[in-house]
């Protein structure tokens, strides 16, 4: 009985935190197990790039800190688990200068835009 009312309060805790206004889009579903597919498809999604002009610099298995694939959105609360996922670092032939970051775990990948902070450039 306690396990169940536990799973409920979380479970209303979670979504309630959940603003559809201000949480940016949703990630997009990982159906693809490659994550350097994935990446070039969120990528190309994005930014309108052709997925032969995306350039994977690099692809490295990660255990992200919590839920969020340590990159967090203002005002929204994330599980604190440890989610094993892939980060990507890649640019676009069109500009090679701006490096993307994409977050991938088993059920969902997105290009992590952190406030206030970017990636350096080249």
């Amino acid at each position: 009985m306690l396990k169940i009312l536990y799973i409920l309060v979380c479970t209303a805790l979670l979504t309630a935190c959940a603003n559809p206004d201000t949480a940016g889009p949703a990630p997009t579903l990982a159906t693809d197990q490659n994550p350097e597919a994935i990446a070039r498809r969120l990528i190309a999604e994005d930014t309108g790039a052709a997925p032969e002009d995306i350039i994977i610099l690099s692809v490295n298995a990660v255990k992200f800190s919590d839920s969020s694939l340590d990159c967090p959105k203002p005002d929204m609360a994330y599980l604190q688990v440890i989610t094993p996922g892939h980060k990507v670092i890649a640019s676009t032939a069109t500009d090679s200068t701006r490096l993307l970051d994409v977050r991938l775990s088993d059920h969902y990948g997105f290009i992590c835009k952190p406030q206030g902070k970017s990636l350096p450039a080249r």
